[in-house]
């Protein structure tokens, strides 16, 4: 599975990694993430080869092409998971910031209404006197 991932990748400048593996209907599949040198933390400049061993001695290939539609559909899902979860991580430190952000403007808040309470009953009490001032 390693020659045929670095033969699947010869001429370029992709790197490989072993990520998992396994069998599929009785046959070995292997998982490698290939990713660009110059920025491997980027999943959306990433992907994945997939490379399935038949073995002669299973019906893989008779199974494959039975669930062939339902294999289709659960890779596809797969990307999506994938996209999402990127995305995700990238769109986290910014949520973060403007969670910050209005956690300050929660307390900004919270001091105008308590200073206007205050005023407002300061005020009121001022008025008190007033009036107390004013009667005969």
């Amino acid at each position: 599975a390693n020659q045929c991932a670095v033969a699947l990748l010869a001429g370029t400048n992709l790197n490989s990694v072993s990520v998992n593996q396994g069998k599929l209907f009785g046959s070995f599949l292997f998982e490698y993430k290939v990713t660009v040198p110059n920025d491997p933390k980027n999943l959306t400049k990433a992907f994945y080869i997939l490379i399935w061993l038949n073995n002669s001695q299973s019906q893989t290939l008779q199974l494959t092409g039975e669930a062939y539609d339902w294999l289709f559909q659960l890779l596809c899902c797969r990307h999506k998971i994938l996209y999402i979860y990127q995305q995700a991580c990238n769109c986290y430190p910014e949520a973060k910031g403007i969670y910050s952000y209005l956690e300050k403007k929660i307390k900004e808040f919270t001091h105008l209404i308590t200073d206007s309470q205050i005023q407002l009953q300061n005020s009121s009490n001022e008025l008190l006197v007033e009036n107390a001032t004013k009667k005969p």
